[in-house]
Protein backbone atom coordinates (compact mmCIF):
# COMPACT_ATOMS: atom_id res chain seq x y z
CA UNK A 1 0.00 0.00 0.00
CA UNK A 2 3.00 2.63 0.80
CA UNK A 3 4.61 2.10 -2.94
CA UNK A 4 1.09 2.26 -4.03
CA UNK A 5 0.83 5.73 -2.52
CA UNK A 6 4.21 6.81 -3.14
CA UNK A 7 3.79 6.31 -6.71
CA UNK A 8 0.77 7.50 -7.25
CA UNK A 9 0.40 10.70 -4.67
CA UNK A 10 1.08 13.68 -6.83
CA UNK A 11 -0.97 11.94 -9.61
CA UNK A 12 -4.20 11.90 -6.01
CA UNK A 13 -3.12 15.23 -5.38
CA UNK A 14 -3.08 16.82 -8.51
CA UNK A 15 -6.55 15.10 -9.53
CA UNK A 16 -7.75 16.41 -5.87
CA UNK A 17 -7.08 19.77 -6.36
CA UNK A 18 -7.90 20.15 -9.87
CA UNK A 19 -11.48 18.41 -8.72
CA UNK A 20 -11.91 21.00 -6.58
CA UNK A 21 -11.04 23.86 -8.36
CA UNK A 22 -13.75 22.69 -10.57
CA UNK A 23 -16.07 22.43 -7.91
CA UNK A 24 -15.20 26.01 -6.66
CA UNK A 25 -16.06 26.93 -10.65
CA UNK A 26 -19.06 24.86 -10.71
CA UNK A 27 -21.13 24.77 -7.73
CA UNK A 28 -21.54 28.55 -7.53
CA UNK A 29 -23.07 28.13 -10.77
CA UNK A 30 -25.61 25.24 -10.07
CA UNK A 31 -26.47 27.09 -6.87
CA UNK A 32 -27.92 30.57 -9.12
CA UNK A 33 -29.98 27.81 -11.77
CA UNK A 34 -31.78 26.45 -8.80
CA UNK A 35 -32.32 29.57 -7.07
CA UNK A 36 -36.28 30.25 -7.53
CA UNK A 37 -37.03 33.25 -9.17
CA UNK A 38 -38.02 36.37 -7.86
CA UNK A 39 -41.75 37.46 -9.41
CA UNK A 40 -41.18 41.47 -8.70
CA UNK A 41 -42.64 43.40 -11.83
CA UNK A 42 -39.94 46.35 -12.23
CA UNK A 43 -40.05 49.65 -14.55
CA UNK A 44 -37.27 51.13 -15.43
CA UNK A 45 -36.97 54.61 -16.73
CA UNK A 46 -34.11 56.56 -18.35
CA UNK A 47 -34.95 59.41 -20.90
CA UNK A 48 -30.95 59.76 -21.84
CA UNK A 49 -30.30 56.77 -23.81
CA UNK A 50 -28.31 58.54 -26.81
CA UNK A 51 -26.60 55.33 -28.21
CA UNK A 52 -27.30 51.95 -27.63
CA UNK A 53 -23.93 51.66 -25.94
CA UNK A 54 -25.02 54.24 -23.27
CA UNK A 55 -27.42 52.99 -21.04
CA UNK A 56 -27.41 54.77 -17.60
CA UNK A 57 -29.01 51.82 -16.34
CA UNK A 58 -27.20 48.91 -17.33
CA UNK A 59 -26.07 48.18 -13.75
CA UNK A 60 -29.28 48.05 -12.58
CA UNK A 61 -29.98 45.39 -15.13
CA UNK A 62 -27.02 43.37 -13.72
CA UNK A 63 -28.19 43.34 -10.33
CA UNK A 64 -32.53 42.16 -11.56
CA UNK A 65 -30.66 39.22 -13.84
CA UNK A 66 -28.13 38.49 -10.89
CA UNK A 67 -30.90 38.52 -8.68
CA UNK A 68 -33.14 36.62 -11.09
CA UNK A 69 -35.98 38.65 -10.64
CA UNK A 70 -38.62 37.91 -13.10
CA UNK A 71 -38.12 39.80 -16.84
CA UNK A 72 -41.15 41.27 -18.28
CA UNK A 73 -42.92 39.40 -21.47
CA UNK A 74 -41.35 36.07 -20.33
CA UNK A 75 -38.46 37.29 -21.63
CA UNK A 76 -34.84 34.65 -20.18
CA UNK A 77 -33.22 38.10 -18.74
CA UNK A 78 -33.04 41.72 -18.24
CA UNK A 79 -31.91 43.14 -21.55
CA UNK A 80 -30.42 46.89 -20.69
CA UNK A 81 -31.10 47.75 -24.68
CA UNK A 82 -35.08 47.21 -24.78
CA UNK A 83 -36.32 46.73 -20.84
CA UNK A 84 -37.06 50.33 -20.58
CA UNK A 85 -39.14 52.98 -20.95
CA UNK A 86 -37.70 56.05 -22.58
CA UNK A 87 -36.46 56.92 -25.85
CA UNK A 88 -34.91 53.93 -27.74
CA UNK A 89 -32.72 54.17 -30.63
CA UNK A 90 -33.03 52.27 -33.41
CA UNK A 91 -30.78 50.31 -35.98
CA UNK A 92 -32.25 52.55 -39.01
CA UNK A 93 -31.26 55.94 -37.24
CA UNK A 94 -34.78 56.71 -35.89
CA UNK A 95 -35.73 56.67 -32.35
CA UNK A 96 -38.77 54.57 -30.92
CA UNK A 97 -40.14 56.07 -27.68
CA UNK A 98 -41.63 54.11 -25.34
CA UNK A 99 -44.27 55.52 -22.54
CA UNK A 100 -44.94 54.30 -18.72
CA UNK A 101 -47.52 51.28 -19.23
CA UNK A 102 -50.33 51.73 -17.44
CA UNK A 103 -49.67 48.04 -15.24
CA UNK A 104 -49.25 47.21 -11.58
CA UNK A 105 -45.59 48.00 -10.39
CA UNK A 106 -43.20 46.40 -7.68
CA UNK A 107 -40.48 47.97 -7.86
CA UNK A 108 -40.05 51.56 -10.29
CA UNK A 109 -36.50 53.15 -10.71
CA UNK A 110 -35.87 56.06 -12.28
CA UNK A 111 -32.53 55.56 -13.88
CA UNK A 112 -31.76 59.12 -15.94
CA UNK A 113 -33.72 62.12 -17.20
CA UNK A 114 -31.04 64.47 -17.80
CA UNK A 115 -32.16 64.00 -21.90
CA UNK A 116 -30.81 63.57 -25.15
CA UNK A 117 -28.99 66.56 -26.68
CA UNK A 118 -27.79 67.60 -30.39
CA UNK A 119 -26.37 70.63 -32.19
CA UNK A 120 -24.12 73.60 -30.10
CA UNK A 121 -24.79 75.20 -27.08
CA UNK A 122 -26.10 78.62 -26.53
CA UNK A 123 -24.02 81.80 -26.34
CA UNK A 124 -24.55 82.80 -22.90
CA UNK A 125 -23.17 80.92 -19.28
CA UNK A 126 -27.32 80.52 -18.80
CA UNK A 127 -27.80 78.64 -22.07
CA UNK A 128 -24.14 76.31 -21.72
CA UNK A 129 -26.19 72.52 -22.67
CA UNK A 130 -26.66 71.81 -26.40
CA UNK A 131 -30.55 72.04 -28.07
CA UNK A 132 -32.48 69.56 -26.12
CA UNK A 133 -34.03 67.10 -28.02
CA UNK A 134 -35.98 65.18 -25.46
CA UNK A 135 -35.94 63.93 -22.03
CA UNK A 136 -37.03 64.90 -18.50
CA UNK A 137 -39.75 63.72 -16.18
CA UNK A 138 -43.39 65.15 -16.06
CA UNK A 139 -45.68 65.21 -13.41
CA UNK A 140 -47.51 62.99 -15.84
CA UNK A 141 -44.94 60.06 -15.60
CA UNK A 142 -44.54 60.44 -12.17
CA UNK A 143 -48.15 60.21 -11.17
CA UNK A 144 -48.18 57.82 -13.73
CA UNK A 145 -45.93 55.81 -11.47
CA UNK A 146 -47.26 55.91 -8.41
CA UNK A 147 -50.67 55.47 -9.19
CA UNK A 148 -49.13 51.75 -10.88
CA UNK A 149 -46.97 51.28 -7.45
CA UNK A 150 -48.86 48.49 -6.03
CA UNK A 151 -48.88 48.78 -1.96
CA UNK A 152 -45.58 48.01 -0.31
CA UNK A 153 -43.95 48.52 -3.83
CA UNK A 154 -40.68 50.91 -3.81
CA UNK A 155 -40.10 54.18 -5.98
CA UNK A 156 -36.03 54.57 -6.64
CA UNK A 157 -34.98 57.53 -8.36
CA UNK A 158 -30.94 58.22 -9.25
CA UNK A 159 -28.11 61.46 -9.88
CA UNK A 160 -29.90 64.45 -11.85
CA UNK A 161 -33.92 62.94 -11.52
CA UNK A 162 -34.56 66.54 -9.49
CA UNK A 163 -32.60 68.63 -12.27
CA UNK A 164 -33.49 70.13 -15.94
CA UNK A 165 -34.66 69.31 -17.87
CA UNK A 166 -37.25 68.18 -16.13
CA UNK A 167 -39.76 71.31 -15.31
CA UNK A 168 -40.63 73.08 -11.91
CA UNK A 169 -43.86 71.49 -11.34
CA UNK A 170 -42.47 67.82 -11.90
CA UNK A 171 -39.21 68.57 -10.07
CA UNK A 172 -41.44 69.78 -7.10
CA UNK A 173 -43.42 66.78 -6.80
CA UNK A 174 -40.78 64.52 -7.35
CA UNK A 175 -39.07 66.72 -4.61
CA UNK A 176 -41.69 65.98 -2.11
CA UNK A 177 -42.14 62.02 -3.05
CA UNK A 178 -38.59 62.00 -2.20
CA UNK A 179 -37.96 64.09 0.37
CA UNK A 180 -35.55 65.71 -0.55
CA UNK A 181 -34.77 69.43 -2.29
CA UNK A 182 -32.23 70.30 -4.71
CA UNK A 183 -29.37 73.32 -4.42
CA UNK A 184 -28.83 72.99 -8.43
CA UNK A 185 -25.18 71.99 -7.53
CA UNK A 186 -23.46 69.63 -8.58
CA UNK A 187 -20.03 68.30 -8.12
CA UNK A 188 -17.55 66.10 -9.99
CA UNK A 189 -13.61 65.28 -9.37
CA UNK A 190 -11.38 65.08 -12.54
CA UNK A 191 -7.95 63.97 -12.51
CA UNK A 192 -7.13 65.87 -14.58
CA UNK A 193 -8.17 69.70 -15.17
CA UNK A 194 -6.16 70.16 -18.00
CA UNK A 195 -7.74 70.40 -21.52
CA UNK A 196 -7.98 66.36 -21.98
CA UNK A 197 -10.07 64.14 -23.46
CA UNK A 198 -11.60 63.41 -20.46
CA UNK A 199 -12.55 67.25 -19.22
CA UNK A 200 -15.88 67.73 -21.32
CA UNK A 201 -15.60 70.27 -24.26
CA UNK A 202 -18.20 72.37 -22.34
CA UNK A 203 -16.85 73.65 -19.08
CA UNK A 204 -13.98 75.45 -20.46
CA UNK A 205 -16.67 77.55 -23.13
CA UNK A 206 -19.04 78.44 -20.28
CA UNK A 207 -16.18 79.45 -17.68
CA UNK A 208 -15.19 81.91 -20.17
CA UNK A 209 -18.09 83.14 -20.76
CA UNK A 210 -18.79 83.34 -16.61
CA UNK A 211 -15.44 85.18 -15.95
CA UNK A 212 -14.04 86.42 -19.29
CA UNK A 213 -10.74 84.24 -18.99
CA UNK A 214 -9.55 82.00 -20.47
CA UNK A 215 -9.43 77.99 -18.29
CA UNK A 216 -5.84 77.43 -17.25
CA UNK A 217 -6.42 75.11 -14.42
CA UNK A 218 -4.08 72.02 -14.52
CA UNK A 219 -3.86 68.77 -12.69
CA UNK A 220 -6.64 67.15 -10.21
CA UNK A 221 -9.57 69.03 -8.87
CA UNK A 222 -13.27 69.01 -8.00
CA UNK A 223 -15.93 70.88 -10.43
CA UNK A 224 -18.94 72.37 -9.00
CA UNK A 225 -21.64 73.58 -12.09
CA UNK A 226 -24.95 74.71 -10.88
CA UNK A 227 -28.62 74.11 -13.51
CA UNK A 228 -27.32 77.56 -14.86
CA UNK A 229 -24.19 76.95 -15.88
CA UNK A 230 -22.18 78.40 -12.94
CA UNK A 231 -18.91 77.32 -12.04
CA UNK A 232 -16.34 76.60 -9.29
CA UNK A 233 -13.66 74.92 -9.39
CA UNK A 234 -11.33 73.86 -6.65
CA UNK A 235 -7.15 72.46 -6.73
CA UNK A 236 -6.61 69.18 -5.14
CA UNK A 237 -3.70 69.55 -2.79
CA UNK A 238 -4.59 73.48 -2.92
CA UNK A 239 -8.02 74.27 -2.19
CA UNK A 240 -8.80 70.62 -0.75
CA UNK A 241 -6.48 68.11 0.93
CA UNK A 242 -6.13 64.84 -1.39
CA UNK A 243 -9.34 62.37 -1.94
CA UNK A 244 -11.35 65.19 -0.18
CA UNK A 245 -14.83 63.82 -1.39
CA UNK A 246 -15.83 60.57 0.33
CA UNK A 247 -18.86 58.32 0.78
CA UNK A 248 -19.63 57.74 4.55
CA UNK A 249 -22.15 55.07 5.04
CA UNK A 250 -24.22 54.88 8.15
CA UNK A 251 -22.62 51.97 10.53
CA UNK A 252 -25.94 50.38 11.19
CA UNK A 253 -27.57 50.78 7.44
CA UNK A 254 -24.05 49.45 6.21
CA UNK A 255 -24.24 46.44 8.43
CA UNK A 256 -28.15 45.87 7.46
CA UNK A 257 -27.59 46.18 3.69
CA UNK A 258 -23.98 44.89 3.71
CA UNK A 259 -22.26 47.65 2.05
CA UNK A 260 -18.89 49.16 2.54
CA UNK A 261 -18.97 51.80 5.37
CA UNK A 262 -16.45 54.73 3.50
CA UNK A 263 -15.14 55.22 0.03
CA UNK A 264 -13.17 57.79 -1.88
CA UNK A 265 -15.45 59.28 -4.39
CA UNK A 266 -15.00 60.90 -7.54
CA UNK A 267 -18.05 60.48 -9.23
CA UNK A 268 -20.70 63.06 -10.19
CA UNK A 269 -22.55 63.87 -7.05
CA UNK A 270 -25.65 65.88 -6.76
CA UNK A 271 -25.82 68.36 -3.49
CA UNK A 272 -29.04 68.07 -1.66
CA UNK A 273 -30.77 68.67 1.46
CA UNK A 274 -32.90 66.21 3.06
CA UNK A 275 -36.62 66.97 4.43
CA UNK A 276 -36.61 66.59 8.30
CA UNK A 277 -38.87 63.35 8.04
CA UNK A 278 -36.88 61.59 5.73
CA UNK A 279 -33.64 58.76 7.01
CA UNK A 280 -30.67 60.35 5.45
CA UNK A 281 -28.80 56.35 5.07
CA UNK A 282 -25.20 57.81 3.72
CA UNK A 283 -23.60 61.09 3.15
CA UNK A 284 -21.13 62.65 1.08
CA UNK A 285 -18.21 64.41 3.40
CA UNK A 286 -16.37 67.27 1.41
CA UNK A 287 -12.85 68.68 2.90
CA UNK A 288 -11.25 72.17 2.24
CA UNK A 289 -8.51 73.81 3.21
CA UNK A 290 -8.22 77.38 4.04
CA UNK A 291 -8.47 78.64 0.36
CA UNK A 292 -11.20 76.29 -0.59
CA UNK A 293 -13.36 77.36 2.50
CA UNK A 294 -12.88 81.05 1.10
CA UNK A 295 -13.85 79.93 -2.31
CA UNK A 296 -16.91 78.50 -1.59
CA UNK A 297 -18.04 81.02 0.83
CA UNK A 298 -21.79 82.27 0.05
CA UNK A 299 -22.58 78.77 -1.68
CA UNK A 300 -24.92 76.37 -0.42
CA UNK A 301 -23.03 73.71 0.21
CA UNK A 302 -21.91 72.23 3.63
CA UNK A 303 -18.90 70.15 4.60
CA UNK A 304 -22.07 67.01 4.36
CA UNK A 305 -24.69 66.34 2.20
CA UNK A 306 -26.75 63.82 1.64
CA UNK A 307 -26.46 60.57 -0.47
CA UNK A 308 -28.70 58.29 0.30
CA UNK A 309 -32.54 58.93 1.41
CA UNK A 310 -35.07 56.86 2.00
CA UNK A 311 -38.83 57.80 3.11
CA UNK A 312 -41.44 55.43 4.29
CA UNK A 313 -44.83 55.07 4.41
CA UNK A 314 -47.68 52.42 4.57
CA UNK A 315 -48.28 52.65 0.63
CA UNK A 316 -44.50 52.67 -0.37
CA UNK A 317 -40.48 53.01 0.48
CA UNK A 318 -38.55 55.67 -2.03
CA UNK A 319 -35.19 55.96 -2.05
CA UNK A 320 -33.17 58.52 -3.69
CA UNK A 321 -29.23 58.24 -4.91
CA UNK A 322 -27.56 61.47 -5.39
CA UNK A 323 -25.32 59.66 -7.39
CA UNK A 324 -24.33 58.09 -11.04
CA UNK A 325 -24.33 55.16 -10.21
CA UNK A 326 -25.85 52.67 -12.07
CA UNK A 327 -24.03 53.98 -15.23
CA UNK A 328 -21.80 51.32 -16.76
CA UNK A 329 -21.04 48.82 -19.27
CA UNK A 330 -22.36 45.68 -19.20
CA UNK A 331 -21.23 44.06 -16.01
CA UNK A 332 -20.26 40.37 -17.36
CA UNK A 333 -21.75 37.15 -16.04
CA UNK A 334 -24.24 37.20 -13.51
CA UNK A 335 -25.18 33.59 -13.07
CA UNK A 336 -23.31 32.83 -10.29
CA UNK A 337 -23.68 33.19 -7.00
CA UNK A 338 -21.71 35.19 -4.49
CA UNK A 339 -19.95 36.87 -8.10
CA UNK A 340 -20.69 40.59 -6.76
CA UNK A 341 -18.81 39.63 -3.17
CA UNK A 342 -16.20 38.38 -5.49
CA UNK A 343 -15.86 41.11 -7.86
CA UNK A 344 -15.67 44.01 -4.43
CA UNK A 345 -12.93 42.04 -3.46
CA UNK A 346 -11.07 42.81 -6.46
CA UNK A 347 -12.31 45.65 -7.98
CA UNK A 348 -9.25 48.16 -8.67
CA UNK A 349 -8.86 51.42 -6.29
CA UNK A 350 -7.84 53.74 -9.19
CA UNK A 351 -8.98 57.23 -9.00
CA UNK A 352 -11.53 57.80 -11.66
CA UNK A 353 -13.28 54.44 -10.87
CA UNK A 354 -16.49 53.84 -10.00
CA UNK A 355 -15.67 49.69 -9.78
CA UNK A 356 -15.12 49.98 -6.12
CA UNK A 357 -18.86 51.94 -5.49
CA UNK A 358 -20.46 49.77 -7.98
CA UNK A 359 -19.63 46.61 -6.21
CA UNK A 360 -19.06 47.95 -2.87
CA UNK A 361 -22.30 49.68 -2.37
CA UNK A 362 -24.73 50.01 -5.17
CA UNK A 363 -25.63 46.54 -5.81
CA UNK A 364 -25.83 45.49 -1.94
CA UNK A 365 -27.96 47.81 -1.46
CA UNK A 366 -29.98 46.97 -4.60
CA UNK A 367 -29.94 43.97 -3.80
CA UNK A 368 -31.05 44.66 -0.31
CA UNK A 369 -33.72 46.46 -1.70
CA UNK A 370 -34.90 43.55 -4.10
CA UNK A 371 -36.01 41.56 -1.40
CA UNK A 372 -37.25 44.41 1.07
CA UNK A 373 -39.89 45.09 -1.83
CA UNK A 374 -40.73 41.23 -2.05
CA UNK A 375 -40.83 41.35 2.05
CA UNK A 376 -43.29 44.69 1.79
CA UNK A 377 -45.43 43.15 -1.08
CA UNK A 378 -46.29 39.77 0.93
CA UNK A 379 -47.03 41.76 3.66
CA UNK A 380 -49.17 43.72 2.49
CA UNK A 381 -50.95 40.58 0.56
CA UNK A 382 -51.19 38.88 4.11
CA UNK A 383 -52.76 41.70 5.76
CA UNK A 384 -55.29 41.91 2.68
CA UNK A 385 -56.45 38.63 3.29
Amino acid sequence: MKDWWKKRKGKVMGGLLVATIVGMIVAPYIAWHVKAPVALSVVIVDKSVAKATERKHAGLAWVLNHEKVTPPRGSARFDSTTDYVGSRPTTTGSRKRVEIPATPTDLAYIADTYGIYGGEAGQTPYDWRPHLLEGGMSVDDLDRLITNLRPGGTLIGEFNTLGPPTPPAARELMSKTFGVRSTGWLVRYFEHLDLTPDLPRWLPTVWRRQTGFGWTFRGPGYVFITDSGKIQVLLEGIDTPREALSLHVDELVAAAYGTASQLRYDNWAEILTADPKAEVLAAYDLRLTASGVKKMRGLPISGRFPAIIRTRSAKRTTYYFAGDWSERLESGRYDYTGIARWKRWVASEDRNNIEPLFWGVYVPFMQHIVHETVTNRRRVDSSAQ
